[in-house]
C-alpha cells in the first residue's frame, strides 16, 4: 500500500518571508522614533524638530530642515549611509538637539530624543515577537 504524504515543511516559505518581513519592521522603527521625537522635541523656532532624520537602506530625511540655519545654529554632518535592508537609525541634525535633551548647567534637560528611542525599542520588540509567532 503506497503512503501519500502531506508535508508540512513551511521553513522556505518563512525563510523567504523573514528578510522582507525584518526590512518593514526596521522601516517602520525608524519612522515611528523619528515622528515621535519630532513630536515631543521643543518648539522655539522649529529648527530642532524638522531637522531630526531618518537613514534606512530606502534612503534619508537628512536636510528637509525648514527654518534656515544661522552662524551659530547650524545642521551637523549627516551620518553615514544604510546599505543592508536591516539596518536604520534616527539622528538629530541641530548642533544643539543634545544640549535640549540633557540640559546644562543653565537650563533643565527637555528629553525628547531618549523617550522616543525607548518607545521605538519596546515596539521593534514588539514586532519580532509578532514575527516569531508567524514563524
Amino acid at each position: 500500500m503506497a503512503m501519500t504524504g502531506v508535508v508540512y515543511n513551511r521553513f522556505p516559505e518563512i525563510a523567504a518571508a523573514f528578510p522582507v518581513q525584518l526590512h518593514k519592521v526596521v522601516v517602520q522603527t525608524t519612522e515611528i522614533i523619528q515622528e515621535l521625537a519630532q513630536s515631543n522635541a521643543p518648539v522655539r523656532t522649529g529648527f530642532l524638530r524638522s531637522s531630526i532624520y531618518r537613514v534606512t537602506s530606502e534612503g534619508s530625511t537628512y536636510g528637509e530642515a525648514q527654518s534656515p540655519p544661522t552662524d551659530d545654529v547650524y545642521l551637523l554632518p549627516e551620518g553615514p549611509g544604510v546599505s543592508d535592508p536591516y539596518t536604520g537609525y534616527v539622528g538629530v541634525g541641530a548642533n544643539y538637539g543634545i544640549f535640549i535633551e540633557l540640559g546644562t548647567r543653565y537650563m533643565g534637560a527637555q528629553p525628547f530624543f531618549y523617550p522616543a528611542m525607548e518607545e521605538g525599542r519596546s515596539r521593534f520588540e514588539a514586532a519580532l515577537a509578532a514575527m516569531e509567532s508567524f514563524l
